[in-house]
């Protein structure tokens, strides 16, 4: 699968479609996704990949 980045926002393009008759929210519905970006005559049906947050954790050496 396909990523880009836009305005810091990370997306998973899910499929390519051009000259669709189904409106934004059935295409979203079908396929699962939570955003569409077009670019000229395509659309772009888009997951958006959440940032991840982290906490390293470090183990202590018990002395074994």
């Amino acid at each position: 699968m396909k990523t880009v980045v836009i305005n810091d926002v990370m997306y998973q393009i899910i499929r390519e479609v051009t000259n669709t008759q189904f409106t934004a929210e059935e295409l979203k519905k079908q396929y699962n996704c939570d955003t569409i970006l077009r670019s000229g005559d395509t659309d772009y049906l888009a997951r958006t990949i959440p940032d991840a947050e982290f906490e390293m954790v470090t183990s202590k050496s018990d002395g074994k």
